[in-house]
Order: structure tokens, then sequence, then C-alpha cells
């Protein structure tokens, strides 16, 4: 499994604090980030002699908004190509606002696939458009009209109830 994250996002000198207390308290972690020589950056970011980024931390098993849950170590890509290329299912978890312009890349990706991944939805939020008559925009919807390819979503509610199963056919050459 790869997971895609946007490289760049520091993590602030308190969080960084935070982070090494947590994997100091649990000796497995600790031990992990020993054997793979990643512990002493934590240490440097402690002591604030080194900036900590995201999705640094996510390849050790970190999430900046879960400080306090170490989960295991991911695979994690920053280049967007990289981690749909060849994707089987696509899990969309970005805000509705960053939809458009990621999945306008991601759609040049796919031109040359023989067969569309399954994309699950986990976004929220909606846009309102006025044309041709008022009505709104699902994160669903954006992904469609942005990748213009067939596709199956699972789209869940924010409980992580199955809200709907879609299946969108949309020919790229009739448009």
């Amino acid at each position: 499994m790869r997971i895609w994250r946007r490289g760049g996002k520091e993590v602030d000198k308190p969080t960084a604090e935070h982070l090494f207390e947590v994997i100091n308290a649990r000796e497995e972690v600790l031990r992990r980030l020993i054997r793979k020589c990643a512990y002493l950056k934590y240490v440097e970011a402690r002591l604030g002699d080194r900036t900590l980024y995201a999705d640094e931390i996510l390849r050790d098993g970190f999430c900046v908004n879960m400080i306090d849950t170490p989960l295991c170590p991911l695979k994690v890509v920053t280049n967007l190509q990289e981690a749909v290329w060849d994707a089987d299912i696509v899990v969309n978890a970005l805000p509705s606002t960053e939809i458009r312009p990621v999945f306008q890349q991601i759609g040049h990706f796919w031109r040359e696939r023989r067969t569309m991944p399954v994309i699950i939805s986990l976004a929220k939020g909606v846009e309102a458009a006025l044309q041709p008559v008022p009505h709104i925009i699902t994160p669903t919807q954006m992904i469609v009209d942005t990748s213009q390819f067939s596709h199956v979503f699972l789209s869940l509610s924010t409980n992580g109830v199955l809200n709907t199963l879609v299946l969108y056919s949309q020919d790229p050459s009739s448009s």
C-alpha cells in the first residue's frame, strides 16, 4: 500500500517535542526507529536542531493529526504519479477544496490505463453551482468531472457508514 502526502508541511516544535515523548514511552516504537537509524532525527527535532516534515514522520508510522497513536510504518510517496499509476484502489481523503486540482493531475496519469481503479471517497463538503440551474456538486461528482473516466465509487458518510455505491460511466470520447 502506498500513501501519497503532499510534501513540505512542517511539524511544529511543540508537536515534535510531544512526538519524542511518545516514542520514548513505547519500547517497541523506540526499538523500531533505532533499527531503522531514524531515532536521531527525532532527538534533533526535540532539541530544535532539525525540522521534521509530516510526510517523513508518516513514513515512520506517525500521523501529525494523531501523534499519540503510532501506526505501522507506511510506504509514503510525495510523487502523485508514483502513488496512483498502477493502483487498483484509490482512497480519496482530500478536503473537497483540493479534489479538482489533484484529480486533474491523476486524470492525466490514467489516460493510458486499460482499467480504472475503484475510488473510495471519504471527502466531505460540497460546492454550489448556479449554471445551468442551481445545484450542489458532491466530491464524487468533482472527481468524475475532472478525471473524465468510468469509475466505481464507494462514498462513506462521516460516521463511516456506506452512504452510496455509485457506478459512473462516462465515455471520455463523448465529451
